[in-house]
C-alpha cells in the first residue's frame, strides 16, 4: 500500500461526514448530507476489519518498516492520522450540536441491570 493511505481513508471519511468540501477546502451547501460521528466510527471499523482480516494487516498501528525505508506495516486505518482525524471530527460534530455517545457510556440503572442480570 502506499505510504499516504491513511490520508486516502481520512479523505473518504471528510468526504461524508465532514462540513468541509474536500476539494475546495470550503464549508459544504447545506442541502449536501453528511453522516453522523457514529456513522463515520463505523467507515473506520468497516475498513479496519477490511484491512485486518481479508488483507492480514491485524491490528498493528501503521508504521514504517525500519528495515526497508519507506514501506509501511500495520493495519493503515489504526494510523496517527485517521486516529487524529477522527478525535477532531467527533470535537467539530460535538460542536455544530450532534449528540455524540461513546460506545462505553452507561448510566447507573443500566449499569445496575448488568450486575443484577451477572
Amino acid at each position: 500500500l502506499p505510504p499516504d493511505f491513511p490520508e486516502w481513508i481520512a479523505m473518504w471519511i471528510m468526504d461524508k461526514a465532514d462540513d468541509i468540501d474536500i476539494c475546495t477546502g470550503q464549508a459544504k451547501e447545506l442541502s449536501i448530507s453528511r453522516v453522523t460521528y457514529a456513522t463515520a466510527q463505523k467507515m473506520r471499523a468497516a475498513i479496519s476489519h477490511k484491512y485486518g482480516r481479508d488483507h492480514r494487516l491485524g491490528t498493528q498501528p501503521w508504521l514504517e518498516d525500519s528495515l526497508r525505508p519507506g514501506h509501511f506495516r500495520g493495519n493503515p486505518s489504526l494510523s496517527v492520522t485517521v486516529s487524529q482525524y477522527m478525535i477532531s471530527l467527533g470535537r467539530r460534530k460535538v460542536r455544530a450540536g450532534e449528540v455524540v455517545t461513546s460506545a462505553r457510556a452507561m448510566d447507573e440503572q443500566t449499569m445496575k441491570e448488568l450486575y443484577e442480570y451477572n
